[in-house]
């Protein structure tokens, strides 16, 4: 058997090919590279507006409260907000417990979770215990938004 010699126009366009593969393989990558991008920001905005979302529902929630405590045996409630109202598509709850005032306190101790969205597994959870004196004629409840603050 004879073996044919490999011409230098058939190197060439060997190494054209493979330059070829090369370039696609760094325009895949750019292009995964992208895409993942892409993803991660879409994730970090809906997480974020389900954390302002929550924020809202524990701000109301304690409003709620502060309103609901002008009658005197007011001791909590679990709210139950449809997605409906919410406008997000998704259902949020928050529960709300109010600890009466001692014989030396005339402080309330007012707890709150909310919860949203209300039936996921990666719902934001948010937190915040207040103390809230007997006279109830304030009209709004200054929280602070952000833990910490």
């Amino acid at each position: 058997m004879k073996r044919t010699p490999v011409t230098s126009a058939a190197r060439r366009g060997g190494m054209i090919m493979a330059f070829v593969l090369a370039g696609l393989l760094v325009v895949m990558l750019l292009g995964a590279a992208f895409a993942k991008t892409l993803v991660l920001q879409s994730r970090t905005a809906r997480v974020r507006q389900q954390r302002q979302q929550a924020m809202w529902l524990l701000e109301s929630a304690a409003q709620r409260a502060l309103y609901k405590m002008r009658d005197e045996d007011y001791d909590g409630e679990t709210w139950e907000v449809g997605a409906e109202v919410l406008g997000g598509g998704y259902a949020g709850v928050a529960a709300v417990q109010v600890a009466q005032p001692t014989a030396d306190s005339a402080m309330y101790h007012v707890t709150i979770e909310a919860s949203y969205p209300a039936d996921s597994i990666r719902r934001i959870r948010l937190h915040r215990e207040l103390n809230v004196k007997r006279e109830l004629n304030v009209k709004r409840l200054d929280m602070p938004l952000e833990p910490g603050e």
